[in-house]
């Protein structure tokens, strides 16, 4: 079983042999970093370590520059990056999510004029 993380606190209760094995792999102290965001960021990728663990960020990176500039579609480079860490991530579950900031907009519109 992998570690977890999750939000709230766990129960203070008597807890069963399966409750203790469970609990000792939810960890209840949520993994925090704290970023200045300027007008030159472009936009923001927020991953579980099990998309990290199969991809690197170059990798993700790539696939939003690519498909934002080949097909003009933020949603197809999330697409390809979902179905490259299924694949990659086998039966582990992940989370993704893509903040997109006006700036990247901008900078597309600008390099395909």
């Amino acid at each position: 079983m992998e570690t977890t993380r999750l939000i709230g606190s766990l129960p203070k209760k008597v807890l069963s042999p399966l409750e203790r094995l469970a609990r000792d792999h939810i960890i209840d102290e949520p993994e925090v970093t704290a970023m200045q965001i300027t007008q030159d960021e472009e936009f923001m990728v927020l991953c579980s370590s099990s998309v990290f663990a199969k991809l690197t960020a170059t990798e993700v990176i790539s696939m939003i520059w690519q498909h934002a500039l080949d097909q003009q579609n933020i949603g197809a480079s999330i697409d390809s990056i979902i179905k490259l860490s299924a694949k990659r991530c086998e039966d582990k579950p992940f989370t993704i999510i893509v903040v997109i900031f006006k700036n990247f907009k901008d900078k597309i519109n600008k390099m395909l004029e």
